[in-house]
């Protein structure tokens, strides 16, 4: 990609396509269709699926409801267990997210910005009708998911006033410091 290149991402979530009668399959994945067809050959896309487990730790302290010894606390713990129990069935406690990502070429992003804006909300009403949520991902979001697939056991070392003036790119922050390789079996 060159400096011109500007780009955006979108998260969405999960169409539950399996549990779908027959004829509501074939709509969404007709307008899944709809949504790849939509990007003209000068618009470059990309769709990440990124299988993670998930963190027990964090999930616990994200998601469950403290004790607060008001007498109430076997429901929470009984709430918080069921939560848990799903968390961990079905997908071997994989998480799936997904994302789009689009980009345009552009002599300045005042004029990549329009067009980016433009796909955005042409992108996020098409997966909208399907029955997805969507959300725009901000830059850091985009550097930490990145990292979390590059570097899955650090967490991101990073602000945006780093790199001014020190010649170093976002990408610097990201990319591993060395691939490890396996031994090549004969």
């Amino acid at each position: 990609m060159s400096e011109n290149y500007f780009s955006k991402t979108l998260k969405f979530s999960d169409i539950n396509y399996q549990d779908a009668q027959r004829d509501d399959q074939v709509d969404i994945f007709s307008n899944y269709c709809e949504i790849l067809s939509y990007f003209d050959p000068k618009i470059n896309v990309q769709i990440t699926v990124h299988n993670r487990k998930i963190d027990i730790e964090s999930f616990k302290k994200n998601m469950l409801i403290p004790d607060k010894q008001d007498g109430k606390d076997e429901y929470r713990h009984e709430y918080n267990k069921m939560l848990l129990d799903k968390a961990m069935q079905g997908q071997n406690s994989i998480m799936r997210e997904k994302y789009i990502s689009f980009g345009v070429e552009a002599e300045s992003y005042d004029e990549a910005y329009p067009s980016l804006m433009r796909i955005e909300t042409d992108v996020t009403n098409r997966f909208k009708a399907l029955g997805c949520d969507v959300t725009s991902c901000s830059g850091q979001e985009c550097l930490n998911h990145m990292n979390s697939i590059l570097n899955p056991d650090e967490p991101l070392q990073f602000n945006y006033d780093y790199p001014v003036g020190s010649g170093l790119e976002t990408k610097d922050f990201v990319c591993p410091y060395f691939l490890i390789s396996s031994p090549v079996q004969k």
